[in-house]
């Protein structure tokens, strides 16, 4: 965590892509139909619409109306204890629930002014590394189902299972892992499983080298892939993208390296970075990234100290008054967390950007001029997840209210709230 006073600097000096009302258009020709896609529909894992204005096969236009997924979870958090917000966020997001914990304990760690033991720094970040690779690994295998490769999404999904399986033993779930705690971690891991880990982690990554030299020269991958959803580093800078998408570009741009947190200024390691900027490059820098992962987990376990990571008793007590945020790089990219404390047991607020918001702009982009039937390839290589990108904020003449339950039902109804 760092001084919020930097990242308003940085954030006026920043240069980003100005971002329109998102709304059903109109036509663009005769010739041209407005196609619906959404919100509920069996290329999409979560609820969310887009608005194609398609001419023949080809999108001349997609327009992305987000919101269908919110669940309050910001609101949420203030009337909650801050131990209890620790696993309320982890609910942002199954599939990197750690990042979320992990992100939100930075922060509030920071109000406290509280160092964390050395081999809890070192077992957060081995579990978090695992959870990317099980991460990536679970959009390699979407991909492979969307583009009609059913071979490798099995196969990708079932080297998979080796590291939920580690998971599991480490924290004892597969997916809300509640290890990450304020000032340490919940339990410990011992050396001999730590070991035990990185050798059948290096079996998975002769797995992985494998794959690789299966799947980047099939001609039926590569036909549908080298070339879809073309973007270049300029775009993918102007949208603000983070994570693998910015990467693919070919812009090395990774929290762990910008601003290294946990264990990761205690590991050599290279940001994985693409050059094609499209649905293989994508591709490509996960798959790298799998071995990049695997080799850190094991400088990890051969570097880590010993000591009680575990704190003596759970932090139940009150944050002092102050302002802070946190980042670190979640399998999608950037996760970013601000919490602001007023001396009491719980936030007075909690703001979370995931790495899906800016990624989405760019996928609608990327759209225009793309066949429809490329559009869930597409959509899926940004790794999208709608229901940890979704956020409301009702401003009324000015001011930013809260809705009842009542307002909601009206809405619903299709009244006024």
């Amino acid at each position: 965590a760092a001084d919020p006073a930097h990242v308003r600097e940085f954030l006026d000096a920043a240069k980003c892509e100005p971002v329109t009302p998102l709304e059903l258009a109109a036509p663009l020709s005769p010739e041209s139909v407005v196609v619906p896609f959404g919100p509920y529909h069996p290329a999409l894992k979560e609820p969310e619409y887009i608005s194609l204005i398609v001419e023949g096969e080809r999108i001349a236009k997609a327009f992305i109306r987000i919101g269908y997924v919110h669940r309050g979870i910001e609101k949420a958090a203030e009337s909650r204890s801050f131990l209890r917000d620790v696993f309320l966020f982890e609910r942002v997001c199954g599939i990197c629930s750690t990042h979320h914990a992990w992100t939100f304990v930075e922060a509030v760690e920071s109000l406290l002014g509280t160092q964390v033991p050395p081999r809890a720094a070192f077992l957060r970040t081995i579990v978090a590394e695992l959870e990317r690779i099980h991460s990536h690994a679970l959009w390699l295998g979407l991909v492979g189902y969307w583009m009609g490769f059913e071979s490798m999404f099995m196969w990708v999904w079932g080297l998979r299972e080796l590291v939920m399986d580690i998971l599991e033993d480490a924290t004892g779930n597969r997916v809300h892992k509640s290890f990450i705690t304020i000032g340490g971690v919940r339990r410990d891991i011992p050396d001999e499983k730590l070991r035990a880990y990185a050798e059948k982690l290096a079996e998975f990554r002769k797995s992985v080298l494998s794959l690789m030299e299966e799947i980047l020269s099939n001609e039926q991958f590569l036909s549908r892939t080298k070339g879809v959803g073309r973007y270049t580093l300029e775009q993918a800078r102007l949208y603000s993208t983070v994570g693998p998408v910015r990467r693919a570009a070919g812009d090395p741009y990774d929290v762990r390296k910008i601003e290294p947190y946990g264990a990761y200024d205690r590991v050599d390691f290279e940001v994985v970075v693409g050059k094609g900027g499209d649905v293989y490059s994508l591709v490509e820098v996960r798959l790298k990234e799998l071995l990049a992962s695997v080799d850190i987990i094991a400088q990890l376990v051969e570097k880590i100290p010993s000591g009680n990571p575990v704190p003596q008793r759970y932090f139940m007590g009150t944050v002092p008054e102050g302002e802070a945020y946190a980042r670190t790089e979640a399998p999608r990219g950037e996760l970013f967390y601000y919490v602001k404390s007023d001396n009491k047991h719980n936030p007075y607020r909690v703001k979370v950007r995931t790495p899906t918001l800016p990624n989405i702009q760019l996928a609608a982009a990327l759209l225009e001029g793309a066949l429809i039937s490329d559009l869930p390839l597409i959509v899926t290589s940004i790794d999208p997840c709608f229901s940890c990108m979704d956020r409301v904020t009702i401003v009324r003449e000015g001011e930013v209210v809260v809705l009842s339950r009542e307002d909601l039902l009206k809405l619903v109804r299709g009244g006024s709230a």
